[in-house]
């Protein structure tokens, strides 16, 4: 008996070990979109939409600063398509206001 539970620990220690391996490979690809939201995108909405679409005025009934996690911003698809489609009819940022540079503008419809 103790040979085979020798055998079935050898084999589940790397079965298992691949698994711990996996779901930390998932954990850390689901951590990074949402720390590329947080630096690089969420502070394109701060510096170009906060001023009309934040906490203080909320025109069209849109607001950006309730979206705080790339989770939140995954749960509501069909508003974040809506914002593409706005941004690249270059409808947002309106005429008069900062605009995005092209890199800007990039990383907001990727």
């Amino acid at each position: 008996m103790l040979a085979v539970y020798r055998t079935s620990q050898t084999f589940f220690s790397p079965l298992f070990t691949g698994l711990v391996v996996l779901c930390l490979i998932g954990l850390e690809m689901h951590a990074e979109p949402d720390k590329v939201f947080k630096e690089e995108i969420k502070p394109l909405f701060e510096s170009f939409c906060f001023k009309c679409h934040g906490p203080e005025k909320h025109k069209g009934g849109v607001r950006y600063d309730t979206f705080t996690s790339y989770d939140k911003v995954t749960a509501e698809p069909d508003f974040w398509k809506t914002v593409l489609e706005v941004v690249m009819a270059d409808e947002m940022p309106p005429e008069g206001a900062e605009q995005w540079s092209y890199g800007q503008r990039q990383d907001m419809m990727n």
